[in-house]
C-alpha cells in the first residue's frame, strides 16, 4: 500500500509540488480520507483531502497560482479552503479538526477513511498513519465506524456509508449497522439537497451485485424508513425486487449497446446521471401516489428544473407507441409533442428493445442532437414565415396551425417544407 502511495504522489503534479516545496519549511502536509483509501484499493482519485496541523490556506493559495488554477474558500471560519487545477482535479486544505493528526482521524466516519500518508519529497518517504486498523478493513471489505458516535454526530454518514457499500461493494459490520440505526432519525434533520447529493452517487453504481447489497443495508438499518415511511416494511420489500428488475435492464441496455452505456453516464440534472436517475426511480416507484408523504420527499430534495421533469417523466413510465418505420424527426417530433424530456424518452424506449430497434433509437438520438436548438426540433416553417406570407392571421391562430403541422409531420403525411407550405395553404383557405 506504502508503494501505492508513493507513485501516487510522484504522478500527481499538484501533490509533488507540495511536498517538495513544503518540506524544506517543516511543514508536513498529511494526504487523508477518500484518496488514501483509493490509492490502497488501486482506484484513480482526482480529489485530494490535505491537512496540516497549522493553518495551510497560504499554501494553498500559492498552489492555485502555480499551476494556473483558482482557489476559494469552502469554510473560511474553520479555514478549510478548495483548489482546483486544469483537469478537473481539485485539492481540499485543512487544519488538523483536533489538536493532533490521530485524534483528527479518530473524528471522521469509517475505519477506512481515516488513514493519512505524509507527503514528502524524494528519498524521504514517510509511513502509513493507521491508528484504527484500516488496513485491515480494506482486506476485508468491511464498513467499520470510527467511533461510536460517527453518525450522532453527523447522520449524513449513514448515506455515505451506504454509497461506500454500492460504490466499493463493502459491507457494514454488525456494531456499525446497529449504531447506524440508532442514529437513523437524525436524517430528519439533514438538508435535503446533501440526501439528493448521497443518493445519487449511491443508484450510480456499475455494480447490481454491490448496489443491491447496500440497499438492502439501507432497509436493514431503517435509515430508509426515516426517509420514506413504511410501517409494515411491504413498501421496501418491494422497492428492492422492482430495482433488482429494473437493474437487469439497464444492465442489458448497457452491455447491449455501446452507445446507449454511454448515454446512460449523460447528466440529468442535478448529481445524477441518466442511469441513476432511472435506478432511483424504480425503487421509488412502490411509494409513487401512495399519498402526500412521497410527494414532499421529492420536494426535501430540491431537486433542480431538470431533475424534477425527469423524476415526473420516468415514475409516469409512458410508452410511445411509434412504430420502427418512423423517421428519426417523428419520433423526436412525437416526444417533444408529449412534452417528454427526449434522452430520457430515448432510454426508455431502449429498454427492453431488441438490438435492431435499439438502433433506430440511437439514429433518432443522433438526429436530436445534430438538429436540435435549445433542446427542441424546430418546424419545417417557422411561426414569423407563416405570419409574414399570411398577415390576416392572429398569433394564436399561427400557433394551431404550426401545432396542426407537426402532427401531420409525426403522421407521415408531410415530410417537406414545400409540402408543408401545401398543407398550410389548404389549411388557411379552408378557414
Amino acid at each position: 500500500m506504502k508503494q501505492k502511495l508513493d507513485t501516487l504522489i510522484s504522478h500527481d503534479a499538484g501533490l509533488r509540488w507540495l511536498a517538495e516545496q513544503a518540506s524544506p519549511s517543516d511543514l508536513r502536509f498529511y494526504l487523508v480520507g477518500g484518496a488514501v483509501r483509493d490509492a490502497c484499493l488501486g482506484r484513480e482519485a482526482i480529489d485530494y483531502d490535505l491537512v496540516s496541523a497549522v493553518d495551510p490556506t497560504d499554501w494553498a493559495r500559492q498552489l492555485a497560482r502555480h499551476f494556473g488554477g483558482h482557489w476559494f474558500w469552502l469554510d473560511a471560519t474553520r479555514r478549510y479552503s478548495r483548489v482546483l487545477l486544469p483537469g478537473e482535479k481539485h485539492y481540499d486544505f485543512s487544519p488538523f479538526r483536533a489538536d493532533t493528526l490521530e485524534q483528527d482521524l479518530r473524528a471522521r466516519d469509517f475505519s477506512i477513511n481515516a488513514m493519512a500518508f505524509p507527503l514528502s519529497c524524494s528519498g524521504r518517504s514517510g509511513e502509513l498513519f493507521d491508528p484504527l486498523a484500516a488496513r485491515e478493513d480494506l482486506r476485508n471489505r468491511r464498513l467499520r465506524f470510527c467511533a461510536p458516535t460517527a453518525f450522532r454526530d453527523d447522520p449524513l454518514r449513514i448515506l455515505k456509508g451506504i454509497r461506500h457499500s454500492a460504490v466499493l461493494g463493502f459491507d457494514f459490520d454488525p456494531a456499525t449497522l446497529a449504531a447506524c440505526e440508532q442514529a437513523r432519525l437524525g436524517l430528519e434533520d439533514v438538508a435535503g439537497e446533501r440526501i439528493r447529493s448521497e443518493l445519487a452517487m449511491i443508484f450510480s453504481t456499475h455494480y447490481a451485485g454491490y448496489q443491491m447489497r447496500a440497499l438492502q443495508s439501507l432497509v436493514a438499518c431503517s435509515a430508509l424508513e426515516a426517509l420514506l415511511p413504511d410501517p409494515d416494511g411491504r413498501l421496501s420489500s418491494e422497492a428492492l425486487t422492482a430495482s433488482t428488475a429494473f437493474g437487469e435492464r439497464i444492465d442489458d441496455l448497457a452491455a447491449g449497446s455501446s452507445f446507449f452505456s454511454q448515454r446512460l453516464q449523460d447528466a440529468a440534472g442535478d448529481e445524477f446521471t441518466i442511469g441513476a436517475l432511472f435506478r432511483f426511480v424504480a425503487f421509488l416507484q412502490p411509494w409513487h401516489g401512495v399519498g402526500p408523504l412521497f410527494d414532499r420527499f421529492l420536494q426535501r430534495l430540491k431537486p433542480s428544473r431538470q431533475l424534477a421533469q425527469g423524476l415526473t417523466f420516468c415514475l409516469a413510465a409512458p410508452r410511445a407507441g411509434l412504430p420502427s418505420t418512423a423517421s428519426s424527426r417523428q419520433r423526436v417530433l412525437f416526444y417533444q409533442q408529449q412534452n417528454w424530456p427526449i434522452p430520457l424518452a430515448l432510454i426508455r424506449c431502449a429498454l427492453g428493445a431488441d438490438n435492431e430497434m435499439r438502433q433506430v433509437l440511437s439514429r433518432a438520438w443522433r438526429y436530436f442532437e445534430e438538429k436540435q436548438q435549445q433542446g427542441r426540433l424546430l418546424p419545417l416553417v417557422r411561426g414569423a414565415e407563416l405570419c409574414q406570407r399570411w398577415p390576416q392571421l392572429q398569433g394564436k391562430d399561427c400557433g394551431e396551425l404550426l401545432n396542426q403541422l407537426i402532427l401531420q409531420e409525426i403522421n407521415g403525411t408531410v415530410r417537406t417544407r414545400d409540402q408543408a407550405w401545401s398543407y398550410l395553404a389548404q389549411q388557411v383557405k379552408s378557414h
